[in-house]
């Protein structure tokens, strides 16, 4: 109503989509395209920062890569010593991890996957969880199944999905075009489409 404050926008923004005939779009995608226009145009990543409330500017920092040369390239010179961590399901995705892992070396990235993970002391769920940590880029595959449950009651995929975000990693996930998706498979798709683009392929790439 005219003069009176506005309490959330779900009231407005839904029944928009609904008359529009859009399906499977969140609020928060209009957040990322913002930041990311924004970058894009060479706007100054703390002034972004600003613009989108983050707490830390390494939230902003996995818009980094949008920003134009002369900063992408300093970045791409810098690409030697990143590392990416490779996550899925590993028995149905087998060749998909070996193919993201290659895919990221192949631009002078390092690539962690679990099946090179050396003998450890710690416990499994936390030794991979600091191998998360210790990484830059996080790069997820989803599939039909949703994996185990750990104690944290997330399969692994998940896990490390969540403690990527909490440590702001740059994040690029995927998708396999699959029927009949597992439950919670699904939901945890729709809990990252919330605030990531996520493409998608078939066995047909």
């Amino acid at each position: 109503m005219q003069g009176e404050s506005l309490k959330g926008y779900k009231h407005l923004f839904d029944p928009a989509l609904r008359e529009a005939g859009i399906s499977f779009f969140a609020w928060y995608r209009l957040r990322h395209k913002f930041a990311s226009r924004l970058v894009m145009a060479g706007v100054e990543l703390r002034t972004v920062a600003e613009l989108m409330g983050h707490k830390t500017i390494q939230m902003t920092m996995r818009y980094a890569h949008l920003a134009p040369a002369p900063r992408r390239w300093r970045a791409r010179m810098g690409a030697r010593e990143k590392r990416a961590f490779v996550s899925s399901v590993m028995a149905e995705l087998a060749a998909e991890r070996q193919a993201a892992a290659a895919r990221v070396r192949g631009v002078g990235l390092r690539a962690f996957i679990f099946e090179e993970f050396g003998g450890r002391d710690a416990d499994p769920e936390e030794a991979y969880l600091a191998e998360v940590e210790g990484s830059d880029i996080y790069v997820g595959i989803l599939g039909k199944r949703y994996g185990k449950p750990l104690k944290s009651r997330f399969s692994a995929t998940h896990a490390e999905y969540l403690h990527a975000e909490k440590h702001a990693l740059r994040m690029a996930v995927w998708t396999a075009l699959v029927p009949d998706r597992e439950g919670h498979e699904q939901s945890f798709l729709d809990e990252v489409l919330t605030f990531h683009v996520v493409p998608s392929f078939s066995d047909g790439r």
